[in-house]
This record gives C-alpha cells, structure tokens and sequence, in this order.
C-alpha cells in the first residue's frame, strides 16, 4: 500500500508511489497529487511529479488555511487553497539533497535546507534568503520574540549551536 500524506483542511492529497534515483545520490520519491479525488500530476508537476527524500519534518497547511505546501524537488510550491492556484517558490537546485523540512510562522513559510533558509512571505509573495555558512542548519523555528532561532552543526567546535537572529534585519538576498 502507498503512503499517504493528507492535507488537514483540503481535500489534497499526496501518495507516495515509489522512488527514483535519476542520477548517483539523488534520491526521489515519486508521487501522484490528487486535489478533490482527481490525479493532477500535469497540472501542478508539469511530467515530474518528484518530491524530495526528507518528508518527516514537513507541514503541508498554513494556519490561516489557505495555502497547502508541497515539497516538490527544486524549491517546491504552495496552492492556495481557494482557487487551487500553483504559487511557484524559489528554486533550489537539488533540493531532495539539502532540504530538511519547513513549517509556516505567522504570515512566513519557512523552507529548511542544511546551506540556507528560505523565508516566503505569504502575503506579498518575496522571498528572501539567509545563507548559512557557520555550518550544517540542523532545524530553525522563530521564537516569541519575533527572532529566527537556527540550531546548527558548528564547524570550529564541532558541536551542535544554537543562535538567534533577526531575520528582518540580517544580511538576506530578496527575490
């Protein structure tokens, strides 16, 4: 039997169908996305329906429930609920390599990758990202104060840290 992964709220669904391997390390799960009882591969896929390996650590409704998440290999995208519209996110080469997983905080959605993490502002669309060269990201959530907590495989003590930013206000790059 297939996995299944369901939207809370929506009638989305993800079935796991099995695994691709299109090239040495690069491992795929292959899916088909069923958005009220219908397969929608083409629609939303565009011929490659792949998501990335890591799905353990994945939130696919926003709270306000209007976007589903799907962790499409290369950056993934989000459809808003309403209208069933496709949002593309930024692309992320070889993401099933990277990504570690996402979760949504206030208006953001938050990708996860070891090298860098996206923040996609759902209200207005841009995109912003933090590269993260003090080590491997292992996890990141924003606290209560409104900082971006990222917890990380240090590379001077070899130890796992963690550190409070303000993601509002450090050095990002803006899509």
């Amino acid at each position: 039997m297939n996995e299944i992964i369901k939207s809370e709220f929506h009638d989305i669904v993800i079935e796991l169908t099995g695994w691709d391997e299109p090239n040495n390390g690069r491992v795929l799960h292959v899916c088909n996305l069923i958005v009220n009882g219908r397969v929608e591969n083409e629609k939303y896929f565009e011929g490659w329906n792949k998501l990335d390996e890591k799905l353990d650590r994945i939130t696919l409704d926003s709270p306000d429930k209007k976007f589903v998440f799907i962790p499409a290999e290369s950056g993934g995208f989000l459809i808003e609920a309403q209208t069933l519209n496709k949002v593309k996110l930024p692309y992320k080469r070889i993401s099933t390599v990277t990504f570690i997983g996402n979760y949504f905080s206030k208006n953001l959605l938050v990708l996860v990758h070891t090298d860098e993490i996206i923040l996609y502002n759902l209200g207005n669309g841009i995109s912003t990202r933090i590269n993260f060269s003090k080590g491997n990201i292992r996890w990141s959530e924003i606290n209560d104060k409104d900082e971006l907590l990222i917890t990380y495989d240090d590379k001077q003590s070899g130890g796992q840290l963690t550190e409070a930013f303000d993601y509002k206000t450090i050095d990002t790059n803006k899509e």
